[in-house]
């Protein structure tokens, strides 16, 4: 995850109780083989340098290929292999996606195809006499477009005596496509991480796993998938707890919404490719004998989302959208941890400073997306009210903070705090974070605060990632460091990490991130009087009402501006015209019209 992965993540919208015990070198293996229901699978079993064992899968297939007719479709389980042993000490390849994304990841990657619905496990051995440990399956990122499974290697987290899984899952047309009825029904991508659920829920066992004690986590649109899954009856059952991170089910472009619709880009996209818009069926099975790696370089225009191509209402997968699922209760009431981070979209806009002309000039732009509800006037008018600062409205660096603000707080802040706020009432384990720490050694510029991802970092573990550090699996350099030299991280940042794996690697055993202390810390729920919250720092601390302004705007005005009906007036009739006929209306004048029907035989 160097710079410019992070440069173009933005682009697309989109305690340290033993350091030494992480390893920073691996050079010594063995293989270890592992049963599952489809056959068995041969992985390596790893020595780190506090002498214990991580056991590691790469590349174990959860489905089968969704290549011919089961491209557009439901995903289906693997082939067996039973009888063989199947090697799994590769990464597979990525779903197709622009190259541009993980070649900006990795440095260089070329590894695409269709055929990518595999799973990769990190597991702390497990010897016969102890209990099993709870999954983190992770649900990656990249604006329902790009990202794979192997960006986010999960041996340092595992090390916090947890099971990582972390999966590949359709993206991109291939992924979402849909003719808005049971043809292409879309939604594959997230049918596909059930596949993967359901697949942990049948194996993960053997690996020394429990899996009644799955957590499913995930950051941007992996935050939304997983806020996704608990609105819908399919996955429900699958998982146990829930970590949406900078997005969830909430969150504006995580799924269509009215008056939008899925159709309308996949027909853009059938005309393109020459295959006929109608009648569904006929199109489908055109872009089914389209190769796979023609789609992602049609351009396609949707409604204003990180995506056109994302998750929909399709009445079996979700039967409403999250906000009427979330006011009448109907989600799955799963202990969960939900956060941000403080300056989500501060590469929205590149410039150092910007001017009050150029702040209504993008916001113009910005409330054009509600054009469709006659009020973006009124939209206009009462965002930039919220966010002016009337002490000093034309200093240009403040100007450009509260443009940053805007664009996080309607995408990422907001809406989680509506899913916390909501979940918190059926369900007491609800925790709400904001991560605010910055790195003394982060390359970008100080304005940019906390930028979107940034909190991967830490999650994953990449300061106790060495230099020179080797992995029979693939390691990639990008997860040195912010720049690929290890000796930009401090010891705060070493700190940091250790303190963020242990908060969420608490959640899934305890679902509590601080189930005891750490580091002095007892973190409150997240409910409605409190709305207790951790924020996240050099010196962290609980607070409460979260930023209470503009959640508030945004959860009990914002709404109430974009649903108005817009007032229809009435133009009056003319003044002369009015008191022309008034004196008209007289009985004289009456009798003469009556006078006129009668006779109108005769003068006829």
């Amino acid at each position: 995850m160097c710079i410019m992965r992070r440069l173009v993540y933005f682009s697309l919208i989109l305690s340290l109780s033993s350091v030494v015990a992480y390893s920073s070198t691996y050079t010594n293996f063995t293989y270890v083989i592992t049963e599952t229901i489809y056959g068995a699978v041969r992985g390596m079993r790893v020595l780190q340098d506090d002498g214990k064992y991580l056991d590691v899968f790469a590349g174990i297939p959860f489905a089968s290929p969704p290549i011919g007719d089961l491209r557009f479709a439901h995903p289906q389980p693997p082939l067996p292999w039973v009888g063989t042993i199947k090697d799994t000490f590769r990464f597979k390849a990525a779903c197709p996606q622009q190259e541009w994304f993980l070649r900006n990841s990795f440095e260089s990657f070329d590894n695409y195809d269709e055929d990518c619905l595999y799973l990769n496990i990190y597991a702390p051995h497990v010897p016969l006499e102890q209990n099993s440990y709870p999954v983190m399956l992770w649900i990656y990122g990249g604006a329902y477009r790009f990202g794979t499974a192997e960006q986010y290697d999960g041996s340092i987290l595992a090390q916090k005596n947890v099971v990582v899984v972390t999966i590949n899952y359709r993206i991109g047309a291939l992924g979402w496509l849909s003719t808005d009825d049971d043809v292409a029904p879309g939604n594959y991508g997230l049918l596909d991480q059930i596949e993967a659920m359901k697949w942990v829920q049948d194996n993960i066992a053997n690996f020394g796993g429990d899996p009644s004690r799955v957590t499913i986590f995930g950051e941007s649109a992996g935050g939304g998938s997983v806020g996704l899954h608990l609105f819908s009856d399919v996955s429900r059952g699958l998982f146990h707890a829930a970590i949406p991170q900078s997005g969830c089910a909430a969150s504006p472009w995580a799924i269509y919404r009215p008056p939008h619709n899925a159709s309308d880009v996949t027909r853009q996209l059938a005309e393109q490719l020459d295959c006929p818009r109608e009648p569904s069926q006929d199109l489908v099975n055109c872009l089914r004998t389209t190769p796979w790696d023609v789609f992602h370089g049609i351009t396609v225009r949707g409604p204003d989302m990180i995506s056109p191509w994302a998750p929909r209402i399709d009445g079996y997968f979700i039967k409403d959208t999250p906000e009427n699922l979330l006011r009448s209760g109907r989600f799955t009431p799963v202990p969960m941890l939900i956060g941000t981070v403080k300056d989500e979209e501060a590469a929205v806009y590149r410039d150092q400073l910007m001017t009050k002309e150029k702040f209504d000039e993008e916001l113009l732009g910005w409330v054009a997306r509600f054009d469709y509800t006659g009020n973006s006037d009124a939209i206009f008018d009462a965002v930039e009210y919220e966010y002016t600062e009337p002490t000093n409205p034309n200093d240009q660096s403040m100007i450009r903070h509260q443009w940053i603000m805007i664009k996080s707080d309607y995408g990422y802040v907001a809406p989680s705090y509506r899913q916390a706020k909501y979940h918190s009432a059926q369900e007491k384990n609800t925790y709400m974070y904001s991560f605010q720490y910055r790195s003394r050694h982060n390359p970008l510029p100080e304005w940019m605060g906390v930028p979107h991802a940034d909190e991967l970092f830490y999650e994953f573990g990449c300061p106790f990632w060495g230099a020179n550090r080797t992995c029979p699996w693939g390691c990639h350099s990008t997860w040195y460091s912010y720049n690929g030299d290890q000796k930009e991280w401090s010891d705060e940042d070493l700190e940091m990490s250790d303190f963020f794996m242990t908060l969420v690697a608490n959640f899934a055993k305890h679902s509590d991130p601080a189930h005891e202390p750490v580091n002095g810390i007892v973190w409150n729920e997240f409910n409605a009087t409190g709305n207790a919250y951790l924020e996240i720092n050099n010196q962290s601390e609980v607070r409460y009402h979260f930023r209470s302004r503009e959640m508030h705007f945004w959860e009990n005005y914002f709404d109430k501006v974009v649903l108005r009906e817009p007032k229809v007036v009435e133009e009056p009739c003319p003044v002369s015209s009015s008191k022309f006929i008034k004196p008209m209306m007289t009985p004289m004048f009456l009798i003469t019209i009556v006078l006129l029907v009668i006779l109108s035989p005769t003068i006829l």
